[in-house]
């Protein structure tokens, strides 16, 4: 990695704290977006209703990792118009 700013942080007791809190975010985003897609969505819609709650909820998911986690995402590429498999690159760092 040549660019020092994209590189992680200092693992601190709040990295814990913060990321228990974003786990405890998550369980409820899924109920309450769960809830409210299966409702006014996917009744009434159909596939196309399963399709934009499953966006919103991935959606909320990564802006609340952005928020209570610092996470930064970059996607590149137009996505596929048909049937396909999609293979995501992905980067992790190790603390240690």
């Amino acid at each position: 990695m040549s660019d020092p700013s994209r590189r992680p942080g200092k693992v601190t007791p709040l990295t814990h704290v913060m990321t228990g809190i974003y786990y405890v975010h998550i369980a409820l985003a899924t109920v309450l977006i769960g809830a409210w897609g299966l409702v006014f969505q996917v009744l009434p819609k159909g596939r196309a209703g399963v399709h934009r709650t499953a966006g919103i909820w991935t959606q909320h998911l990564l802006d609340m990792a952005r928020v209570y986690l610092g996470l930064r995402y970059e996607l590149r590429g137009t996505p596929p118009e048909g049937d396909c498999i999609v293979a995501a690159k992905h980067q992790s760092f190790s603390t240690f």
